[in-house]
């Protein structure tokens, strides 16, 4: 009786179900032309320099498998979204902090105008909300004292949230720098103008 020689054993990164390849299917062109691209914005962006941008994109053309992608950009932070360009009045003020006054391409100080492109805004935390006793129950329970003196400091032990504080905006234009201290009762009124702050940021970038 012949004897049968058993099949050598397959390689496990010969799997056809992996597409011929551990990790994953081959990229298409359109693939790899499209992950150039995103290289090519991110040299655009200042993320990647030239030497780096070649380095990567070769890899991406030699890639046997779109598992590799993701180690080329997985360091390349997305760029943020552009705002609408503005269409309306090229003098209408956009946003205001105190005395600062943003259009679409100018800030407006007491001291002069200078542009918005290229600006950088920051804004910073100086506010904290504490557990107080308002002051009407305060009032109440020296009035109610005379009436029923027990029942009357129970009011003391009512308590409310007090915010206090500011929230500090910068906007520095080359070696100037422009500070307003914008004071807050609360920490949504305060999320408002971090918000406002990024807004105009984007728009400095633009």
């Amino acid at each position: 009786m012949a004897l049968q020689t058993p099949a050598a054993p397959r390689p496990a990164d010969a799997d056809p179900a992996s597409g011929g390849a551990r990790g994953g299917i081959e990229p298409t062109d359109d693939e790899r032309d499209a992950l150039v691209g995103r290289l090519r914005e991110a040299v655009g962006a200042g993320r990647l320099d030239l030497a780096e941008f070649d380095r990567r994109a070769a890899a991406a053309y030699a890639a046997s498998s779109r598992s590799q992608f993701a180690a080329l950009t997985a360091d390349l932070v997305p760029a943020p979204p552009r705002p609408p360009r503005w269409t309306g009045d090229a003098g209408a003020v956009l946003v205001r902090f105190g005395p600062l006054a943003i259009t679409a391409d100018t800030v407006r100080t007491p001291g002069g105008s200078f542009p918005l492109s290229g600006s950088v805004w920051r804004s910073y935390d100086y506010w904290q909300t504490r557990r107080v006793i308002p002051t009407a129950a305060i009032v109440a329970a020296v009035l109610g004292f005379f009436v029923v003196p027990f029942v009357s400091l129970l009011f003391l032990l009512v308590r409310q949230d007090q915010t206090t504080g500011v929230v500090q905006v910068c906007g520095t234009d080359g070696g100037r720098q422009h500070v307003v201290d914008l004071p807050v009762t609360g920490a949504a009124q305060a999320h408002a103008i971090h918000r406002q702050v990024q807004y105009v940021q984007l728009l400095a970038g633009r």
